[in-house]
């Protein structure tokens, strides 16, 4: 096909393409056109800029969001989930002596009084209530924006109950041992005892147990990022980060115990004339709720697969009380059994229930190593503990003072209103799921 022959003659002007004068045609190399051939927008090579074709893109590479699982933001998914086994420790409430041995016929120490030489204290005279007890975390919560700035979380804590039971006393065969009741006579204000079991006299024996029941509790929080620091290159995946975020919302607690003492005696050789046996109960029962907002903070650091939490926060709101006192005592006669309201720690002065509110603070703290195992699996080790001041705890709301006669006098035992302050502290070991 010819070409049109305006294109011959332009060719034909400028003469051999790339070809200066005096140089062989073997080599081919661009050659600037004049602008005043195309015009001034054209450049050197003959093209020409196609305007607004770049418009609207940016002037900078964007970097995407962290990809799941990345260390940029552990546990970047949406939404999470949580668990721990907890090996918790409940601090233990103090008790008197409720029950105490010595062997019979000591003339120094007829009656097994606490303090003095040969006299065992089996129930009371120490921390009840305590000891470990194992426990369940499980949290969730989620992101609400792409950036990991603004999210809400919550979680749910159980530590599950502890009884102990000590049952002691006497045999058809008299074993020779003396077990008693110490009391303090609020005539004398010296320690006395009451026989439940007295060989020759009195044949009987006591159960005390002493039952704690489940801590549990929640919240609901709100998470604000504070503070952010990306590692040194600032990367997708940088080394030695760090976040702060603040928390607040709303958390309960709860958390009850009880302790109880059974006895059933028979006397022996016509010292009770007419009762041929004796059984009575006093039972002690308190329970604490906390209602309250809950604010703090939380700092994470992580590098590589490795990553550290720490979290504090403070708890402000009501704690409410409720605190039981009851007993009764079966006296049998000639074959007929009367009931009569009263026992020895249980009497017409303290029986009754009671309730008590007022303002009470609720520090918490939480400590987490953690290690990501997949893009969506990370396994951690913690530490955890909070404390809850001035609860009531069932033990030490026995008053171990007793006017025996309760016909005159002070009267005793009364309703003491004990308070102190209820820890729980405990090792974590748990998993996380990302999604």
């Amino acid at each position: 096909m010819a070409m049109p022959l305006v294109p011959w003659f332009f060719l034909m002007a400028l003469g051999p393409v790339g070809q200066s004068a005096g140089e062989s045609s073997g080599g081919f190399s661009p050659v600037a056109m004049p602008s005043s051939i195309f015009g001034s927008d054209w450049n050197a090579y003959g093209t020409k800029p196609v305007s607004g074709f770049t418009k609207g893109l940016p002037s900078e590479t964007v970097q995407s969001p962290p990809k799941l699982g990345s260390d940029r933001f552990p546990g970047s998914g949406a939404w999470w989930i949580e668990s721990d086994f907890v090996f918790a420790w409940i601090r233990g409430a103090k008790t008197p002596p409720l029950l105490a041995a010595v062997s019979a016929g000591d003339p120094a120490n007829p009656l097994a009084l606490p303090g003095l030489p040969g006299t065992v204290i089996l129930a009371g005279g120490d921390l009840s209530n305590d000891g470990m007890r194992p426990g369940l975390r499980i949290g969730t919560g989620c992101w609400l924006n792409e950036e990991r700035t603004i999210g809400l979380q919550g979680a749910f804590l159980m530590v599950g109950s502890g009884a102990r039971t000590v049952t002691a006393g006497g045999n058809p065969s008299n074993t020779p041992f003396v077990l008693s009741r110490p009391v303090v006579d609020v005539a004398t204000g010296a320690s006395a005892a009451i026989p439940v079991n007295f060989p020759g006299l009195v044949q009987g024996g006591a159960v005390v147990s002493a039952k704690a029941g489940y801590l549990y509790g929640a919240d609901a929080v709100a998470r604000l990022n504070l503070f952010q620091r990306l590692g040194p290159d600032g990367s997708e995946a940088p080394d030695r980060s760090f976040r702060l975020d603040g928390i607040m919302g709303y958390q309960f607690l709860h958390y009850s115990d009880g302790i109880g003492i059974r006895q059933s005696l028979a006397p022996n050789g016509g010292i009770l004339p007419g009762i041929q046996s004796i059984s009575s109960y006093e039972q002690f029962n308190a329970s604490n709720m906390f209602n309250g907002g809950t604010a703090g903070l939380t700092a994470e650091w992580w590098t590589g697969r490795w990553h550290l939490q720490a979290a504090g926060r403070i708890g402000l709101g009501g704690l409410s009380r409720q605190a039981s006192v009851s007993g009764e005592s079966a006296f049998t006669l000639a074959g007929n059994t009367v009931n009569v309201p009263a026992a020895l720690l249980a009497q017409p002065s303290n029986i009754g229930g009671y309730r008590s509110c007022s303002l009470a603070w609720l520090p918490q703290a939480d400590f987490k190593v953690d290690y990501r195992l997949t893009e969506r699996v990370i396994l951690s080790a913690g530490y955890t503990m909070l404390v809850l001041p001035e609860v009531w705890r069932a033990a030490e709301q026995i008053d171990p003072v007793v006017n025996l006669a309760q016909t005159g006098g002070i009267p005793r035992p009364v309703f003491p209103d004990t308070r102190s302050a209820l820890w729980m502290q405990g090792i974590t070991l748990g998993a996380r799921l990302d999604f």
